[in-house]
């Protein structure tokens, strides 16, 4: 996995536990807010795997027989 992946995914736990706290604490607008950045978070890191998998995936030798 490459750097940018993982700290998007530590990001990403790190806000829906800080926003399942901010709920627990009864402070929606703070669990609200954590929530939606989680959410964003997930996409950047579905992004960043799928770029990264193309990329690897260009890099690769063709085979025989194939254009």
């Amino acid at each position: 996995m490459s750097a940018p992946l993982l700290v998007t995914l530590a990001l990403g736990a790190l806000s829906a536990s800080l926003a399942l706290l901010m709920a627990r604490l009864h402070l929606p607008v703070a669990a609200d807010v954590f929530a939606v950045g989680a959410a964003l978070l997930g996409v950047a890191s579905f992004v960043t795997a799928a770029v990264t998998t193309v990329r690897s995936a260009r890099r690769l030798p063709s085979r025989p027989g194939r254009q």
